[in-house]
């Protein structure tokens, strides 16, 4: 890590209370401790130590401070219990940056407050800092209303603050503010690689696959964005506004491509040569426009030699003139006029390159992001703004989301997209949502490739978006994305950067998953190879699970896999870029009848069942339950690990209900009537045949 940053923290001890107080002058109260039965404590004002002992005199312990770290000492079985009081109620477990040699090459996600075991840092979004364990063993957060870790031993606690911004080096760290519209990663169909890069978008073009999204995907996906990409004719009006009526019309959300940085044309810069980001020599420094608004006489062929490759001139946005005449109405046309909700705005980075080549690399940032501003502010609280390319960091708070690579046809992207994905996923959902590119192309593709591919993106949280021809989709790969939509609201739990070679060697993915009916990990194991099959394993070994014993399911071929320890490793085949998918639950420790899995999503429950309850009877258990988002005509299954002699009696609010008897689990099927909730209960009953 950098060097510390010297924060002022102070030690106290209240005699009334019997509780030990660290604080800092800026964060406020960072950890308590109240004393055990039996123990008592005194706190040496001018050393600023605080001494523990115990009434027999047989062991005892010391804390004081050290820098920006809590220090511990303690012998004969002496514990204490530090119970955080990070603000905000949204501080959880992370592996920081002085634990990522020991993730074991896992990409660790979380959706809810899950207890992560071998974690041994606490983020607290809010506040921007983590509080970090070390030189002890055994170190767990445990989650009873706040987070607590009980240490003993020797231990050392360590504030770092400003963790995202001067540790991370993402200098506008917000925490993220998600929009009122905007509470999961949005789902996209984008329209570049499949239709905009051959041919003009029309309405006529787009109609098509437009409905075909909303017949097939929207159902699943609830807030579905269709966004018009780049190939449009930005000077029709009425156009543009029959399209995005139209996208509304089928329920889904209108989205489109622009270049702000780009509104001013080539006879602007003519008449106006001041008002745009200019060589010594006085020709306009180039930046990224498209096809829409690139300057198709202005520059010759430029340094590349390529010619004018959607190249135009960017506009300087530090002028007020510029601003009022071009950036402003820009904005609101494609808003207002238009009327479009969510905008993937193109051309980021090279802009900011000449911006900073003009103005300096930090006057040049800040005069980017206040034209960034000045479309924010135009577009209002409720407006998506997604990034392209290359540029999240500089973004975080403005942008809603962000492009974090190249584009998807480039060679090295093309190869192992995934790689991006899990690069840049520390920012995902605590600065902004992360987008990869799209995933495209994936109609005619192995359903095997699409799984690892989808997988990568609905595993993190970070936006699923798709570029393709929708219409000629197969029922197999249609289906994977169903099970992939909605996006749920999922954090990182790994908190640092990784380099594209070094994250092209992460195989697992484990999402853990907790809820008010209990905790569980789905887990992905991927095939990272672009070209080759090969032998693949899954440990359970490499999770960061609790011990015990964990029922295991594949989803995918919904096969059981049994009751397993730590021990077990599961081998097998794989493709190139190819993925498997587990359910790993917590089997209980008597005979209870145990759900392990549903059909409806890949998160196997976790976006599904809403309530859970257990009951025993004196010969067996009734399992009763409230499953969610149910779509329609789309089969139902729910994976029930029980013995193999049981009678079975199942209600789905009156539907009829098939029961699948199997090797240690069964199966309960019933097909919605309707989208939604349903309420239901299994009865088990132990059996003689």
């Amino acid at each position: 890590m950098q060097a510390a940053v010297p924060c002022e923290l102070s030690l106290s001890y209240d005699e009334a209370s019997r509780t030990l107080e660290w604080r800092d002058a800026k964060h406020g109260l960072l950890l308590a401790a109240t004393l055990a039965k039996g123990q008592s404590g005194s706190l040496d004002e001018k050393s600023g130590t605080f001494t523990l002992a115990l009434p027999d005199r047989q062991g005892g312990c010391s804390v004081r401070m050290e820098g920006n770290s809590l220090v511990m000492k303690a012998a004969g079985g002496v514990s204490l219990q530090f119970d955080s009081r990070l603000q905000g109620g949204k501080a959880a477990p992370c592996f920081a940056k002085s634990q990522k040699a020991e993730d074991k090459k896992v990409l660790v996600t979380r959706m809810g407050p899950a207890e992560i075991p071998g974690a041994k840092s606490l983020f607290d979004p809010e506040r921007d800092l983590v509080l970090t364990v070390a030189e002890a063993s055994d170190v767990e957060w445990k989650l009873d209303k706040t987070w607590k870790v009980p240490l003993s031993g020797d231990a050392r606690i360590t504030l770092v603050p400003d963790y995202y911004k001067k540790e991370l080096n993402v200098p506008y760290y917000v925490p993220f503010k998600k929009r009122n519209f905007w509470k999961t990663p949005p789902i996209v169909a984008l329209t570049w690689y499949s239709l905009g890069i051959k041919s003009p978008q029309t309405f006529e073009v787009i109609k098509p696959e437009v409905d075909w999204c909303a017949e097939n995907l929207l159902p699943h996906a609830k807030n579905f964005v269709f966004q018009l990409d780049d190939r449009y004719n930005w000077r029709d009006d009425e156009m543009l506004r029959k399209i995005s009526d139209y996208i509304r019309s089928k329920g889904l959300i209108p989205g489109i491509w622009l270049t702000p940085f780009s509104f001013g044309p080539h006879e602007a810069f003519l008449e106006h040569p001041e008002w745009f980001l200019r060589q010594e020599d006085g020709m306009p420094l180039r930046t990224f426009a498209g096809i829409n608004w690139k300057w198709s006489r202005a520059f010759g062929r430029n340094n590349t030699g390529r010619g004018n490759t959607g190249i135009s001139g960017a506009m300087d946005v530090s002028q007020e003139a510029v601003v009022k005449k071009y950036l402003i109405p820009g904005w609101e046309k494609a808003s207002k006029t238009w009327n479009y909700d969510y905008f993937k705005i193109d051309g980021m980075k090279p802009t900011l390159n000449v911006y900073r080549q003009v103005y300096g690399p930090d006057k040049g940032l800040e005069i980017w992001r206040k034209g960034l501003s000045i479309g924010r502010g135009v577009l209002g609280p409720d407006k998506f703004i997604n990034g392209c390319n290359q540029t999240p960091a500089e973004g975080v708070g403005i942008f809603d989301g962000s492009r974090t690579g190249a584009d998807a046809l480039d060679p090295k992207v093309k190869r192992n997209p995934t790689s991006i994905v899990f690069a840049w996923n520390y920012l995902n959902n605590y600065a902004l949502w992360c987008d990869a590119d799209a995933v495209i192309m994936q109609h005619g593709r192995r359903p095997e490739n699409v799984r690892y591919h989808s997988l990568s993106r609905a595993m993190t949280g970070q936006q699923f978006i798709t570029d393709d021809h929708w219409s000629k989709m197969t029922p197999e790969n249609m289906y994977i994305w169903q099970r992939c939509f909605p996006g749920l609201d999922i954090y990182p739990v790994n908190l640092y950067p990784m380099e594209i070679g070094e994250a092209g060697r992460y195989d697992l993915v484990d999402l853990r998953i907790a809820k008010p009916w209990g905790t569980c990990d789905v887990v992905a194991l991927l095939n990272r190879s672009y070209r080759h099959a090969g032998t693949r394993s899954m440990k359970l070994s490499r999770l960061p699970l609790q011990g015990g014993k964990f029922h295991v399911y594949d989803y995918w071929d919904g096969k059981y896999l049994g009751v397993q320890g730590l021990d077990y490793e599961w081998t097998g085949e794989l493709g190139a870029h190819e993925a498997k998918l587990f359910a790993i639950v917590p089997a209980a420790e008597d005979d209870r009848t145990t759900l392990i899995s549903t059909s409806r999503h890949f998160s196997q429950g976790g976006l599904d069942i809403e309530n859970l309850d257990y009951h025993r009877s004196s010969n067996g258990w009734t399992v009763a339950g409230e499953s969610s988002h149910l779509v329609k005509g789309d089969p139902y299954e729910m994976v029930f690990a029980t013995p193999d002699k049981i009678g079975v009696q199942a209600d789905a609010g009156g539907l009829d209900v098939s029961v699948k008897k199997e090797k240690g689990i069964t199966r309960v099927r019933f097909v919605p009537k309707e989208s939604g909730h349903l309420k239901w209960n299994v009865k088990f009953t132990k059996s003689n045949e």
